[in-house]
């Protein structure tokens, strides 16, 4: 692999691991992103040289949340994986999950705080207004998306 590709590949693993997800994930996202085609366990623990105990339970994990698609090859007991078409909608439903749930539990914190601890239930009712505002916006960022994607072609590769 071109020295670029590795420290792309590397780049991706830093960051999915400073945004929650292990390494390991980040890296077959990024190695997955860069060969479009599909590729066996055994493969993508060759060109990462990382376990395949690893490389199962990330590829479980980024198919759960569809940015990977796992597919077969007819007479191949193998599965196969690539990257998703369009992995970024999952991973939008994703962190919308999340904020609804930090929302919820904010909301039942609301629901069980008594009244007379306001200084905490002032911070809680800010928490609750910044959910909110986020997951309204969230609510229009996928209409936004196609509007945006369709007035900006995805540009062809040199």
């Amino acid at each position: 692999m071109h020295r670029a590709v590795i420290d792309f590949i590397e780049q991706m693993g830093l960051v999915s691991e400073s945004n929650g997800l292990s390494r390991i994930a980040g890296r077959m996202i990024g190695f997955l992103l860069v060969d479009d085609r599909t590729h066996s366990l055994d493969d993508i623990v060759e060109r990462l040289r990382v376990s395949k105990g690893s490389v199962s339970t990330n590829a479980r994990l980024l198919e759960q949340h569809g940015i990977i698609e796992r597919q077969s090859i007819p007479g191949d007991r193998r599965d196969y994986y690539r990257i998703g078409d369009r992995p970024w909608e999952n991973m939008q439903a994703m962190l919308r999950r999340r904020l609804m749930r930090t929302l919820k539990a904010v909301e039942t914190g609301l629901d069980e705080i008594p009244p007379d601890l306001v200084d905490t239930r002032r911070r809680l009712l800010s928490w609750h207004r910044f959910y909110s505002f986020l997951l309204e916006d969230f609510e229009h960022t996928h209409e936004r998306w196609e509007r945006w994607s369709a007035q900006h072609p995805a540009p062809q590769a040199p």
